[in-house]
């Protein structure tokens, strides 16, 4: 059935008034779930040092009565270092976009620099965890890097075979190897082996893909899935994963290489800040606003026999 004859609708209708809802829907993830979960601290130059010592082993110690000493050798501290890296988000907006009526901000230059914040610590999260990074002193010409996880941890890695592990001073990352499906024999071995050496790990952050396999088949989540009939929902997930060395948080986390999964005693590291997020006006050049937020940080990896990754780990 058509319109009516010379029914007047909307089809023809002049001015009818938009409909724009002043609300801005965002999906994009913002979680950083390592950088949230490190502590902070501070540092005084580009590139910061640190060092590390351990106890000798556990020994049968029996002398005898009356015996001269015996002096034994000392191992001296190991001495460790990284460089600040810098990373900034800009934004410019003209004179006539902050003046005109916006749906869903009252300014755009607010609105664009709340976004690009997010942004910035996205970033952040992606330099610890997105990739594997070696530090690099850079140049007048080359930006500064900060080594991430990958260059530093070397006790405690499943690398796969055909892998090659990193010196474990920042200054390489190895090499991956065969892929390998992430196994709870897997995560046991290397939480027993950070223990072994002293660490408390609490927290496994990994790929979407790698929660879902551990929620499934994890001490035996496959088949222990808890129901509540009262309102038909039921829950097969491990977000706490109870160990013979403690309780491991198990974080999703939608940054980290989709082939990596970090665990950390997130007591022994830290995300250290020469300068610490900031925000400040560009010159003005003319009818427009311009700004920047930056920031000067970089890692610093207290003992990595604390933690342990998992390198080249898939979820099939």
């Amino acid at each position: 059935m058509a319109t009516p004859t010379n029914a007047f609708s909307t089809y023809e209708t002049i001015g009818i008034r938009e409909d724009l809802a002043d609300v801005i829907y965002n999906i994009d993830p913002f979680e950083t779930p390592v950088l949230t979960a490190l502590g902070q601290g501070s540092v005084s130059n580009t590139f910061y040092e640190w060092q590390t010592d351990d106890l000798a082993a556990p020994a049968a110690n029996a002398v005898i009565e009356g015996e001269d000493a015996t002096i034994q050798a000392t191992d001296p501290t190991v001495r460790l270092g990284n460089y600040t890296q810098i990373s900034t988000k800009t934004v410019q907006t003209t004179g006539t976009n902050e003046a005109v009526l916006a749906a869903g901000r009252g300014s755009e230059m607010a609105y664009s620099m709340a976004k690009k914040g997010k942004e910035l610590k996205t970033d952040l999260e992606f330099v610890l965890t997105g990739d594997h990074q070696a530090r690099n002193a850079g140049s007048t010409s080359v930006a500064r890097k900060t080594g991430n996880f990958s260059s530093y941890l070397k006790t405690n890695v499943h690398i796969g075979a055909t892998g090659t592990l990193p010196t474990g001073d920042g200054t390489d990352v190895g090499t991956d190897g065969t892929a390998e499906v992430f196994t709870e024999t897997l995560l046991k071995t290397q939480l027993e082996n950070a223990w072994q050496e002293g660490g408390k790990p609490d927290t496994l952050f990994v790929p979407g893909d790698i929660k879902q396999l551990i929620s499934q088949t994890f001490v035996g989540r496959a088949t222990n899935v808890d129901s509540n009939s009262s309102d038909k929902s039921s829950f097969g997930v491990v977000d706490m994963y109870i160990t013979d060395f403690g309780a491991i948080k198990v974080v999703p986390s939608r940054i980290i290489k989709s082939d990596q999964c970090l665990l950390l005693d997130t007591g022994m590291a830290s995300v250290d800040y020469l300068r610490s997020f900031q925000s400040w006006d560009l010159a003005k050049t003319g009818d427009s606003e311009k700004k920047q937020i930056i920031v000067e940080y970089g890692l610093r990896v207290n003992n990595e026999k604390a933690h342990a990754q998992f390198r080249s780990v898939t979820a099939s």
